[in-house]
This record gives structure tokens, C-alpha cells and sequence, in this order.
């Protein structure tokens, strides 16, 4: 399992081999690694490049606001938001792609201190839920997240009531809207369905 969840540089493993082997055969030589600075281990490793192309790529807004009516306008700007978090957590944190997601609550994340209970790894008691780190920049997009919320509660006081459960932590964090701004929940099969092709890449 640890190769799932480190992935070492190829000269270190080679220097932690080489001195190894030194113990016994101290004249023993060695050809340059290729590639030193090249990372092994899960093939779920996401180079740097791949990496920014699925961020950009998720970020990018993909439509024509004047093409639509004020409701579908605000119910597509949420869907981008929500989607595009719901990507970050996933992208960052090692929440496994779950329904679990769509169950996470604000009462479940911590923005000061980073932390957050995830319960996607429901094997024993130790890991229902797990505690789990969030990057600063996921920490960031959330409050961005939240203030879109105030925002769409706002402009459509019909959203007054799931806004406020959300931002209580009585309700599930990430949401889905229908055109008309009705909720409906959000789904891994619909966060599939919508995600950029960047991310077909992976294994949901």
C-alpha cells in the first residue's frame, strides 16, 4: 500500500540501492540514472503537466451567459462552481470519488486549521470519518464557494432556505440546480458527465 501513497524520486531510490550494495561490495559502480528527478510509484501518479491541464481545464468557463435567461444563468455559474470545488476536493485531498463528496457539510471542514472529516473510506470505526488535510487553496475556493451561495440566496430568494442550511451544516455542502433553480442532488455521475475532458483520465 505505501506506493499508493508515496512516490519517490528515481535517484533515491537508486542512492538508497547503491549504498545498500556498498555494504557488501564496496567497489561496486554505478551508471547514471535517466531521468533522476522522474517520480515512480502509483500508476495514478499525475505529472505536472497533466496536472495544470485538468486545473485549467476545470476552471475554464465553457458557455454564453447571454444566451440564457436569469435563472439558467445563475443555475449554470452554480453548477461551474460546484463542480469545479467538487474537482479541487478531489484533485487534492485524496478523497476517493464517492458519493460520500456529496455528503460532506461545512460542520465537516475546518477553513482556519486546513482540516477536514471525510467518511469515503468506510471500512472500520478508525476511518468513519477520517481526518483529512485540506490545502490552502482548497480552503480558498470554499469560501469562494460560500460567498457565490450568498450571493445566488440574494438575487433568488427562493434559495433562501437550502442557503441556509448549507452555510448551518445541516445540508449537504455541494448541491446541484435545474435551469429553473430547483435543487437536486449532486451526483459523481453527473459531475462525470460534466467534467472537461482532461479528466476522463481518470479512474471514476
Amino acid at each position: 500500500a505505501a506506493q499508493h501513497y508515496y512516490a519517490p524520486r528515481r535517484a533515491d531510490i537508486a542512492r538508497v540501492y547503491a549504498d545498500a550494495v556498498c555494504v557488501h561490495l564496496p567497489a561496486a559502480t554505478f551508471s547514471p540514472i535517466p531521468q533522476a528527478a522522474a517520480r515512480v510509484g502509483s500508476e495514478l501518479l499525475v505529472s505536472p503537466q497533466t496536472a495544470k491541464a485538468m486545473a485549467d481545464a476545470s476552471a475554464t468557463k465553457d458557455w454564453d451567459d447571454s444566451r440564457d435567461d436569469e435563472h439558467a444563468g445563475w443555475a449554470r455559474r452554480h453548477r461551474h462552481m460546484a463542480d469545479h470545488l467538487a474537482r479541487m476536493i478531489l484533485a487534492t485531498t485524496g478523497h476517493r470519488p464517492t458519493e460520500a463528496l456529496f455528503e460532506l457539510t461545512l460542520h465537516d471542514v475546518d477553513l482556519e486549521t486546513g482540516a477536514a472529516l471525510f467518511s469515503d473510506k468506510r471500512i472500520d470505526a478508525a476511518h468513519d470519518p477520517r481526518l483529512a488535510v485540506l490545502p490552502v487553496i482548497v480552503c480558498e475556493q470554499v469560501g469562494v464557494y460560500v460567498q457565490h451561495l450568498s450571493e445566488l440566496a440574494v438575487a433568488h430568494g427562493t434559495c433562501c432556505e437550502l442557503v441556509a442550511s448549507v452555510c448551518s451544516g445541516t445540508a449537504p455542502m455541494l448541491f446541484d440546480l435545474h435551469d429553473d433553480l430547483n435543487p437536486q442532488p449532486l451526483t459523481m455521475a453527473r459531475l462525470k458527465a460534466r467534467s472537461p475532458a482532461p479528466w476522463n483520465q481518470l479512474p471514476w
